[in-house]
């Protein structure tokens, strides 16, 4: 293996440093995990504590009192209780759980929560003032929301995976409520998902948040046999008239007698999280004005809406879509129906109905959070010496005696060590490695010139764009510019005779459009150049189109003929072509290895195998390396007869070989054909072939003669 290491530079690395502080010890957590099984807690050791008041808190989900006179929200994990007026909140529950969304039975004697104490968002009960919680549900990884009470309060009404359930306060393993097929109805359409119920202030219905199977450009109304008033039928026409887009998420009433859900909002950018007011006069629902946060007010005698408050909480449509925490944090109206309790800019408010008059409820609330033991590790970071794990774009001398590459965005030179005897493939060790230039920009791409009194590399920078410089590898001069005009270069190589170089070129805009490094590059702006190997201008060879932007790839070589470059093309295979782009010819294409096998219609057959990533010509045209599926394969070129031959890496009708066993990458030949190279991570290996092929020979001879 290659260890390259560079000295006598300061690397500032910054790693959070510490060694472990009360770490839960084995013992600790064997204690913690029974404790949880006998208390439904979750199985952690929590040493630290984090205290603080607050006045505020983000999404808020709260509950107003049946007397009307404490509300019930949570904040950071905890239930809190405040009377109507504001004040000092008090908590009511607390621990390393998280309890959220708290709803008050109908005598206002207990509430229902979610908590995720047990391992799991689960359903949990508790006394109003946070005493004797106990678990409803027990599911695991089937997380649950916003719990409302039946009004008979024997229930609890709450969504799980997209659908209400309902849950007998005594226990039960549920009953699911939405989402079912009617019997005999046929299979397939969208069931909607229903989200967030709410009373309606008749036992029949619940108001819920719908999702799917919704028109997209025109509401659902009640069907017309269904109308029972003029309302309605106003109602429906108004929504089937309008041509908007809508929402995701709109406002729904769902039918406990029929099971029917009958969409009651239009929204273009959504409805969410709909409260009604006890005497069943009014409904509230949160959607948008332009971008704004807003929540709009329905009298639903008469269907007509106006704004009740601008500039208020975010839903969560766009911001990961319905979770555990909802569309929208609850709120609720007081017992006289006159005012709306909510939540929104980290404070409580109360908002009169239908003024939109909005009056702050002021809270402080003491947090007191239980943590878990601070994971803060020590590591030992070496700031003068350190092991680089990758090289790029190895490539030795002409006489094998040494290597150039980069590491670091920076350009080495080292001797190559000996190959080791007797083997045909095998990493050389890299001695004395060197950078060559004083840096500053990224520097890449290195090649040696055939006489190897020169190295060329490509650079480049955002702000200057890039160029093609040349040195002599002993560093005894100034790297040496060759390009005239700053552009994108990438993937240079010499000629046989040393008097030019090729390369790929692309504007800098071009380049700074490309986002990334790796991938198939659609673009029309990339193209085959030459130019002077002394340096000058560089001349158009042909347009490059879309290629593999990754460095290594597609890379202009030489091959038997001198007057022609060679290039990997992809599906058209690998092709030749003049120093002015004319004649273009196929030499050879070239399959990769078979995709893994995977089970197949009847009768269809398998996919073909995907085109390879590089096809390098050894400089006598005899073989090629092939880099695909991050390995490399050598393959036999036979000649053009009529039609360009096609060869395939596994199982073809010439001689090929897989050279790598765990991958490789930065392909290439010497100059002479005798050996390929390539690299992995910080190694670099050659691949002698004269020895393999007496090596192949001897075996088999002595096969035959068994």
């Amino acid at each position: 293996m290659m260890f390259l290491r560079q000295l006598g530079s300061a690397f500032a690395i910054a790693l959070v440093a510490g060694v472990p502080l009360a770490a839960q010890t084995a013992a600790q957590n064997d204690s913690a995990v029974r404790a949880a099984g006998r208390s439904n807690s979750l199985p952690l050791v929590t040493p630290r504590k984090l205290s603080f008041t607050t006045d505020e808190a983000t999404w808020i989900s709260l509950d107003v009192s049946p007397d009307g006179k404490t509300i019930v929200f949570d904040v950071l994990g905890d239930l809190y209780t405040l009377p109507i007026a504001g004040g000092t909140a008090t908590r009511i529950t607390s621990g390393p759980g998280w309890d959220q969304q708290p709803r008050y039975s109908p005598d206002g004697s207990q509430v229902a929560f979610v908590s995720d104490r047990n391992g799991s968002k689960n359903l949990w009960i508790a006394n109003a003032d946070g005493a004797r919680p106990r678990a409803l549900t027990r599911s695991e990884r089937i997380n649950f929301a916003s719990p409302i009470w039946s009004p008979d309060g024997q229930y609890v009404i709450a969504t799980r995976t997209g659908q209400l359930w309902m849950y007998n306060k005594d226990g039960g393993s549920g009953l699911q409520l939405t989402g079912l097929r009617p019997e005999g109805a046929p299979a397939g359409g969208t069931i909607p998902s229903h989200y967030a119920a709410a009373p309606s202030g008749d036992r029949r219905y619940l108001w819920v948040n719908v999702s799917g199977g919704i028109p997209p450009t025109f509401a659902l109304g009640a069907h017309s046999d269904d109308i029972q008033s003029v309302r309605e039928e106003n109602e429906e026409h108004a929504a089937r008239s309008n041509a908007r887009r809508l929402g995701q998420y709109q406002v729904a009433q769902f039918d406990r007698e029929t099971g029917r859900t009958l969409v009651r909002s239009h929204e273009t950018e959504g409805a969410f999280r709909p409260v009604a007011s006890p005497d069943g006069k009014w409904l509230v629902y949160a959607t948008r004005y332009d971008a704004r946060g807003a929540l709009k007010l329905r009298d639903l005698a008469t269907g007509e809406e106006r704004w009740l408050a601008l500039d208020v909480q975010r839903d969560n449509s766009q911001g990961g879509g319905v979770n555990d925490r909802d569309l929208y944090p609850a709120s609720a109206f007081t017992p006289d129906s006159r005012s709306l309790i909510t939540s929104f800019n980290g404070k409580i408010w109360k908002v009169e109905v239908p003024s939109g008059r909005v009056t702050p409820i002021p809270f402080t609330a003491q947090v007191d959070q239980q943590m878990g033991p601070l994971a803060k590790f020590e590591y030992p970071v070496n700031d003068s010496t350190l092991v680089v794990t990758q090289i790029r774009g190895a490539r030795p001398s002409p006489d094998g005696r040494s290597i150039a590459f980069t590491a670091l965005d920076a350009l080495y030179v080292g001797e190559l060590g000996p190959a080791p005897a007797g083997t045909d493939a095998a990493p050389r060790q890299v001695r004395n490695p060197r950078k060559l230039t004083a840096g500053g920009v990224v520097e890449h791409a290195p090649v040696w010139s055939p006489d190897g009194r020169f190295i060329a590399y490509v650079t480049w920078s955002d702000t200057a764009g890039g160029n093609i410089y040349r040195v002599r590898p002993d560093g005894a001069a100034r790297a040496e510019r060759l390009t005239r005009a700053a552009a994108y270069y990438d993937k240079i190589a010499y000629t046989k005779d040393g008097t030019r170089l090729m390369a790929v070129r692309g504007s800098r805009y071009s380049r700074m459009r490309q986002f990334e490094d790796f991938g198939n590059v659609n673009n029309a702006e990339l193209e085959y150049v030459w130019l002077p190997a002394e340096g000058g201008e560089a001349t158009r060879i042909a347009w490059a189109g879309s290629g593999q932007s990754q460095q290594g790839r597609n890379v202009p070589h030489v091959g038997p003929d001198s007057a022609r470059l060679y290039v990997w093309a992809g599906n058209e295979g690998l092709v030749s072509m003049r120093f002015d782009g004319t004649d273009r010819k196929v030499v050879v294409r070239v399959a990769g290895p078979p995709l893994p096998a995977q089970p197949l219609a009847p009768g269809a057959t398998p996919p073909p195998p995907p085109s390879p990533d590089e096809v390098l010509l050894s400089p006598d045209g005899k073989r090629a390396l092939v880099l695909a599926n991050n390995n490399v394969f050598l393959i036999t070129v036979p000649p053009v007869v009529g039609q360009a031959p096609a060869v395939a890496v596994s199982g073809s009708s010439v001689p090929t070989a897989r050279l790598t066993k765990v991958g490789g990458d930065f392909i290439g030949w010497s100059t002479d054909a005798r050996a390929a190279f390539y690299s992995i991570g910080r190694s670099y290996f050659e691949y002698n072939v004269g020895a393999a092929e007496v090596a192949i020979r001897d075996s088999v001879a002595r096969a035959d003669s068994v």
